[in-house]
């Protein structure tokens, strides 16, 4: 049991002490990886330092390379995989440097330590390069012959110490032949050497003479310079250099130059600084460009930011001087009105010489130098003298500088500069002040522009909001501007239009589609502008017509559409209107003449052509003169114009003259034509041809005169008849019932001067009868001898008259009444011309046979019988010149109220009717002699009178009705000595009252036309009422009311003229009863 327990014992402490050794070990094993990790750290470490240091680094095992850095490739030129492995061989010349660098290199490491050789190693390239190779064991058991080696180039070295001998050398060459002043001056800045270009700037003959007078740098500037120089003493120390260092240096005679300062510091073999070195260039042109360009650029910057003339002219001024160191000036513009040049800015002169020179004049030398264009740079009193400048000199001026101004090549002013203490000019500050000249007219160009790009700018804002007619801009489909016109066009006010409205709200729907395209074509550049009218509907819902003109543009830096719009809803009413208008005076039947001021025709209508008969080719161009008739005295036009250029209208008649030569007479109303203020535009003339109305007026005068005549003539016919029956038909009964022959030859007498009368009642009543008249064949002769007894009877006793019928033929086709109108205006004529002396009238009939050898064969006529009627008389004449214008309508030779103008015309109108021609000779105080050929019809033998033929006498009952007792009781009494049973009543009431009591007891009714309380037309009426087949006789001394024509209508058989006489009355009677 013991021994159980020992052993317990024994292995619990076995187990203690194998515990311990376990946590033993653990410490061992925690330390050991402590260590593993420091190792690890210390290896990165290195590796990472050999592979960053700039150091080249290799390890090697018995001349192979085993690792490098970068900078070991860097220095040989090979790669990693070009070097590890191998041997350094491959970077030896030849095998004994190999051999020798092997010795003293790593034959020696184990007793050094470290070891270095100096040699010569071949890159990749094929380049040596002179290097030192330090080399070490590294001490490893496992490697005891690996070893670290360092390689350190130098080549640069070995050149920099060759250099620095050669540099001293070159230094002493470049003092002695360098164009740039250069200086070496301790570190102190004691002068030590100085080429012969800085004792040139200085001022000094030499060297030796700068040297002398010129100890140190400082000497040469002014205390900011020093200062500054100091400073950069010690960025030179620091750094090795300095660059671009300005200073201002002073030289003999008080002046400064500008001098860049390029400075390095001088080492000595060991790299120790021993001194500095500076090359120097002078700079005082440039910094005077610079200033010039600085100036300019101010300028620039100064003009760009003015707004006005009066802001930019000073800054200008001040640059300038600015720029070239002068003291005073003055800018001068030209006057385009006066034509001079004005003092518009000026500094640096007293104010009477301001005054003196405010202007240049147009005729003065200065301004004429100016406008030649030409810079002028005067130098000197001598220089100021010469160009009349005593007034400059006496300002204490030395130089002038004058630089005109122009404008594309076109001078617009002048910039001049004066100097007080410059002697000269120099070039360089002459082409400143030209320059600067140049921009000022640049400037001024643009400032002009910009002016009138803000008037511009403002008239159109104005013109846009005070337009009359609406300004619009569209995009995107909306408004994105309107004036207040096309906002009230459309009925809105502009705040409801802007990007709220666009042209879909007020454009009429079926013109929209071409809008809209038209639109579209614009913004996208297919059309640049564009003219066209449309529809719109305005707010209260009317429709007008609008007109636009519109064209693409950018608003914002898109396209948009800008353009006006003017309602032509009144332009085109009025230009309908003016159609109208245009339509009407061209299809007016009243010529139409427009004149301008002076009276040159500019249009005239289709009537003109047609009534004058001149083209409108012929007519414009030409004043109306030409168509005068020398009618009218030169009084009558000066009246003419005096009225129309005094602003009134002008009425009245004027005769002109056609192209044809005929003359018309014309209405005519003459009206100036002016705007709206009253300008004069020319003259409109609106003439109606009235020749034939007046024709036709002076023939309704006419026809009432003989209509009055005529009225005159019945009511005496009627009566005269009445009286003329009573005398005829007694003196019939007397003859018829007496047996006393003695007594016939008086009754003959008594019954021929009945007959004379009843014929010359027939040709009163056949002259004052106006209607139609009707052709038929008319024997010319019996028509003749009736007016030439008319006549007789109203000739003077002064006037002889003579009758020639020499004629077997007389019948033409023609209107009794106008053969006896012919004849009786001719022989009017004719007695008219031979008035207050003696002379005799010819009437001639007489027949003739016309060919075209005849003389007065007129084309107008065919060949054949003619009767030629012939009225001569032995007056006056007719003027030649006033020949041709006789037959035209109302040309008369005859005091006013002698003549109405219209008888010739007349005659020459029923003549060409008739298709015959009438000729006309005369002379002047010979008398004269017109002549009618009248075309013959086919009848033989000429007018003969009817026989009377025997009275026959009959029976029967008639009904006489007369209210003129006289001639009823005649009546009775002719028709009784006939052998009828004859019941006279003297009432047209009395015979229809007696004819309804017994209508068969009457065999045959005569009654006279004109009784009172009812005609014998009326009568008739009645009585055919009652008995249709009654013959009815209606007689009538004259009446208006009815002719044989229309008492055949009524029914009435017969119709006689009175004074009837018996054999008619017989024939007439016996011939109704016969047939009854």
């Amino acid at each position: 049991m013991q021994s159980a327990d020992d052993e317990v014992r024994k292995l619990r402490e076995k187990i203690r002490l194998l515990l311990r050794k376990v946590r033993d070990l653990e410490r061992d094993q925690a330390d050991l990886r402590k260590d593993e990790m420091t190792w690890r750290r210390t290896e990165a470490t290195l590796r990472g330092v050999f592979r960053a240091t700039p150091v080249g680094l290799c390890t090697m095992h018995e001349r192979v390379f085993r690792a490098a850095n970068q900078a070991w490739y860097d220095i040989t030129g090979y790669t990693d995989q070009e070097i590890i492995g191998n041997t350094t061989r491959m970077l030896y010349a030849d095998d004994e440097e190999y051999e020798r660098v092997g010795r003293e290199l790593y034959g020696r490491v184990p007793d050094r330590g470290v070891t270095a050789v100096k040699t010569r190693l071949r890159r990749k390239d094929g380049v040596f390069r002179d290097v030192v190779l330090r080399a070490a064991s590294l001490g490893l058991e496992d490697f005891p012959d690996l070893t670290v080696v360092a390689i350190e180039d130098i080549t640069d070295r070995g050149l920099t110490e060759q250099a620095l001998k050669e540099t001293e050398e070159m230094y002493r060459t470049l003092l002695e032949t360098s164009p740039d002043p250069i200086v070496v001056y301790s570190l102190s800045g004691e002068f030590i050497a100085a080429s012969r270009q800085v004792a040139r700037i200085y001022g000094a003959e030499s060297v030796g003479e700068f040297l002398a007078e010129v100890r140190t740098v400082f000497d040469l500037l002014d205390d900011e310079g020093a200062a500054a120089a100091r400073a950069n003493f010690a960025l030179i120390l620091a750094a090795g250099h300095s660059r671009n260092n300005e200073y201002r240096i002073r030289v003999r005679g008080g002046k400064t130059i500008s001098a860049e300062v390029n400075s390095s510091l001088i080492r000595d073999a060991d790299g120790n600084a021993k001194a500095f070195i500076s090359v120097l260039r002078d700079i005082t042109e440039r910094k005077r460009s610079e200033k010039i360009l600085l100036a300019q650029r101010d300028l620039g910057l100064a003009l760009a930011r003015a707004t006005s003339l009066e802001d930019s002219l000073p800054l200008c001024l001040e640059a300038a001087i600015a720029a070239v160191g002068f003291d005073a000036g003055g800018i001068y513009i030209h006057d385009t009105v006066a034509e001079t040049f004005l003092l518009a800015c000026v500094t640096g002169v007293s104010r009477d010489f301001a005054e003196l020179v405010h202007h240049y004049g147009a005729g003065s030398e200065r301004a004429r130098l100016l406008w030649e264009g030409r810079p002028l740079y005067l130098e000197g009193a001598a220089a100021l003298a010469a160009c009349n400048g005593e007034d400059v000199i006496a300002e204490g001026i030395k130089t002038v500088a004058v630089i005109p101004i122009r404008n594309q090549e076109k001078v617009i002013g002048s910039l001049n500069l004066a100097s007080r203490h410059l002697d000269i000019i120099p070039a360089g500050s002459r082409d400143a002040l030209e320059t600067i000249a140049s921009q000022i007219g640049t400037a001024l160009a643009r400032l002009h522009a910009e002016e009138h790009l803000r008037e511009s700018e403002g008239k159109f804002r104005d013109l846009a909001e005070k337009s009359i007619v609406g300004i619009y801009l569209i995009q995107d489909g909306l408004f994105k501007y309107v004036n207040g016109e096309m906002a009230a066009i459309f009925g809105h006010n502009v705040q409801e239009i802007i990007d709220r409205m666009g042209p879909r709200e007020v454009i009429y729907p079926e013109d929209l589609p071409m809008v809209e395209e038209n639109i579209r074509k614009r913004i996208c550049g297919e059309l640049k502008s564009l003219r066209y009218e449309f529809r719109i509907i305005t707010r209260d819902g009317q429709v007008r017509n609008a007109e636009v003109f519109s064209s693409q543009t950018l608003y914002r830096g898109r396209p948009a559409v800008i353009g006006t719009l003017l309602d032509v809803t009144e332009r085109r009413q009025v230009e309908e209107e003016l159609r109208r208008l245009s339509i009407a005076v061209e299809q007016a039947a009243e010529d139409v003449i427009i004149t301008d001021p002076e009276g040159f025709i500019q249009y005239v209508n289709p009537a003109f052509e047609t009534i004058t008969g001149y083209s409108r080719m012929e007519a414009v161009g030409r004043t109306p003169r030409f168509l005068k008739s020398d009618r009218h005295d030169a009084v009558f036009y000066e009246h003419l114009w005096r009225t129309i250029k005094n602003g009134e209208i002008w009425t009245g008649r004027i005769t002109n003259r056609c192209k044809n030569g005929k003359l018309i007479q014309e209405d005519t109303t003459i009206s100036p034509l002016t705007t709206s203020t009253g300008k004069l535009m020319g003259y409109v003339a609106l003439k109606r041809d009235v020749t034939e109305s007046m024709r036709m007026e002076a023939q309704l005068r006419q026809a009432q005169k003989m209509e009055a005549i005529g009225t005159l003539a019945g009511g005496i016919a009627h009566d005269f008849n009445n009286i003329l029956g009573a005398m005829m038909g007694y003196a019939e009964l007397a003859k018829f019932k007496t047996a006393d022959k003695k007594i016939h030859p008086y009754l003959e007498q008594i019954l021929k001067a009945c007959d004379r009368s009843r014929d010359l009642v027939k040709q009163i009543l056949t002259f004052s009868r106006q209607q139609e008249q009707e052709k038929r064949p008319v024997a010319v002769t019996p028509i003749v001898k009736e007016a030439m007894k008319l006549l007789r009877s109203s000739l003077p006793a002064t006037v002889e008259i003579r009758q020639t019928y020499a004629n077997r033929h007389d019948t033409v086709l023609a209107d009794p009444t106008q053969i006896h109108q012919v004849l009786i205006n001719l022989c009017t004529n004719a007695l008219h011309a031979m008035r207050n002396r003696e002379g005799v009238l010819d009437v001639r009939l007489e027949e003739q046979l016309l060919s075209p050898e005849d003389p007065p064969y007129d084309p107008e006529l065919r060949e054949g019988a003619y009767l030629k009627l012939t009225v001569s008389d032995t007056g006056e004449g007719i003027d030649p010149v006033l020949k041709d214008k006789i037959f035209d309508p109302f040309f008369t030779t005859k005091d006013a109220g002698e003549g109405t103008g219209l008888g010739l015309s007349v005659v020459y109108g029923i003549v060409k009717d008739y298709g015959g021609v009438i000729a006309v000779e005369s002379e002047p105080s010979q008398g004269t002699v017109f002549t009618i050929y009248l075309p013959l019809l086919d009848a033989d033998g000429r007018h003969e009178e009817k026989e009377m033929a025997d009275i026959p006498r009959g029976r029967g009952r008639i009904l006489l009705v007369d209210d003129e007792e006289p001639i009823a009781s005649l009546g009775w009494e002719m028709l009784s000595s006939l052998g009828y049973e004859v019941a006279v009543r003297f009432s047209s009431h009395d015979a229809l009252a007696a004819f309804r009591v017994h209508p068969e007891r009457f065999d045959l009714v005569i009654t006279d036309m004109t009784m009172p309380n009812m005609t014998g037309a009326g009568l008739a009426r009645e009585m055919l009422k009652l008995r249709p087949d009654l013959p009815i006789i209606l007689t009538t001394g004259f009446s208006e009311r009815i002719d044989e024509e229309e008492a055949k209508k009524i029914g009435i058989r017969e119709f006689l003229m009175k004074p009837v006489s018996l054999a008619d009355l017989a024939r007439a009677v016996k011939a109704q009863l016969d047939i009854h």
